[in-house]
């Protein structure tokens, strides 16, 4: 991990928004480990749904301040968009994975969450690619 963020540093010019942003990276990264943890240790006894539904209460909680930054969306469109990438895309694919802990080991776990970068990433390139494609072509190309 730490050769990951000298490798981000390296290429920038340091500054303050460098530093922070990387904090910021670490800092995520290390709750995001805490939170697989602790559901570890909770899917063993309670309800994935309830563990899912804690953490994203949190998390939202936690983020609503941020609304301010990004403002409310204002079309029907934006607002579908929003639920879909929110609850099938967050809180259904948490909730199956939080409950697929209790049949894997905790090597397969982990390989899983290491990986969910590029399976995101994938999946973005994927929906950018259809976009664009779909975009009706303009008079001026």
């Amino acid at each position: 991990m730490l050769f990951g963020v000298w490798l981000m540093m390296s290429t920038h010019k340091i500054g303050l928004y460098v530093i922070r942003g990387s904090a910021w990276g670490i800092a995520s990264g290390f709750t995001f480990a805490l939170m697989q943890l602790v559901s570890r240790v909770l899917v063993e006894e309670q309800n994935p749904i309830k563990i899912a539904a804690y953490q994203n209460s949190i998390a939202t909680l936690i983020l609503l301040p941020m609304m301010r930054h990004v403002g409310l969306p204002e079309t029907a469109q934006a607002i579908a968009a929003l639920f879909f990438w929110g609850v099938i895309c967050t809180a259904l694919a948490h909730t199956l994975f939080i409950a697929a802990m209790r049949h894997v080991s905790v090597a397969t776990d982990s390989m899983f969450t290491d990986l969910e970068p590029l399976y995101g990433s994938a999946i973005a390139a994927l929906f950018y690619v259809n976009y664009r494609l779909s975009e009706p072509w303009s008079e001026a190309q």
